[in-house]
């Protein structure tokens, strides 16, 4: 009988183990699901996030260029004393933060001379083989003639390296092309893209707004030092003496901007997103024009201002600004 009790008992542990580790099994198999559906969560939750934040740096940019133009309406030396500061816009209950500085801050792919793009490209961290080479490319593929730059790359050459394209024999219209020019590969592309512009056709930089690593790169005859840069950025003087020194910092304006709007995070979270729009205001005239002096310039700037402020109400008037290209950068984390 005892036995039969012991046999029974055992039976029951048994089947009391079986139940505990079905039990364990579908917590764990629980955990595991609400671990994946939190990070699917958290995820989507970052995707909407960034997208709102897109929009909103959209508007932000837009609402910065109609205050832009309006005030290079008004006053076109106006516009010109915010010129590289880091500013902020009001807008609603927020405020929207941005810099713009000329285009000619950056090295133009389409008019710098071969001697500039090849101090540039030399300076490029993980070296190159053949600058000359690259440049040479360069001017080939922006040039509007099938004729061969010594060193350089047309038809034939871009045929010999199994390519199915030649060169387009005309000004690059963004910087990603840069890619399709023989020798150029992702890598070099990219480390130049913060560097250079499509936009500008300025033959030199305007080294007063420039990165002051890039006007370093240029400046190789070490004419300057950083002190002098400086110097050369708080004072138009020192920056016109710089131009004399070398012809690579001498700019000729276009009225093409480049503005940077910088996001604070999405739905609250700690990420960072940044817009970049490079605008042309030319539809005027008056933010590239000379200004006239005193105070009969000022009344006809508000004259100006109110005059257009009516047409563009009464839908006559283009627009004061011309779009050339969007840049939307990927987020950044912040948080770890």
């Amino acid at each position: 009988m005892s036995a039969v009790r012991r046999g029974r008992g055992h039976e029951k542990r048994a089947q009391h183990g079986a139940v505990l580790v079905l039990v364990l099994w579908i917590l764990t198999l629980l955990t595991f699901l609400l671990g994946a559906f939190s990070s699917e969560i958290r995820v989507e939750n970052r995707i909407v996030g960034d997208m709102v934040e897109r929009i909103r740096l959209r508007a932000g940019a837009t609402a910065v260029l109609n205050y832009l133009a309006l005030v290079g309406t008004s006053s076109p030396e106006g516009l010109a004393s915010l010129e590289g500061w880091p500013l902020s816009l009001p807008l609603g209950n927020a405020t929207v933060a941005y810099r713009f500085v000329p285009e000619e801050a950056y090295v133009s792919l389409n008019a710098a001379s071969p001697e500039m793009l090849g101090a540039l490209i030399g300076n490029y961290p993980d070296g190159v083989d053949d600058v000359d080479a690259l440049v040479n490319a360069l001017v080939d593929w922006r040039d509007g003639d099938d004729i061969v730059t010594e060193n350089g790359a047309e038809n034939a050459e871009y045929a010999s390296a199994g390519l199915a394209y030649g060169p387009r024999n005309a000004p690059l219209l963004g910087v990603d092309e840069l890619g399709l020019v023989l020798g150029f590969d992702q890598a070099l592309v990219d480390w130049l893209r913060p560097y250079v512009s499509v936009a500008s056709m300025s033959a030199g930089i305007d080294a007063r707004f420039a990165d002051p690593e890039l006007v370093m790169m240029l400046d190789t005859e070490g004419r300057f030092s950083e002190q002098d840069l400086q110097a050369m950025q708080e004072d138009q003087a020192v920056a016109d003496a710089m131009a004399l020194e070398s012809t690579f910092f001498a700019a000729a304006r276009s009225g093409a901007y480049r503005v940077t709007v910088q996001g604070s995070g999405g739905m609250g979270l700690k990420r960072r997103q940044a817009i970049e729009v490079t605008v042309a205001f030319d539809a005027f005239g008056a933010m590239i024009a000379p200004a006239p002096a005193g105070m009969e310039a000022m009344a006809g700037a508000m004259q100006g201002m109110a005059a257009g402020m009516g047409a563009m109400a009464a839908g006559s008037a283009p627009s004061p600004y011309r779009i050339i290209h969007w840049n939307e950068f990927p987020p950044l984390d912040v948080d770890g």
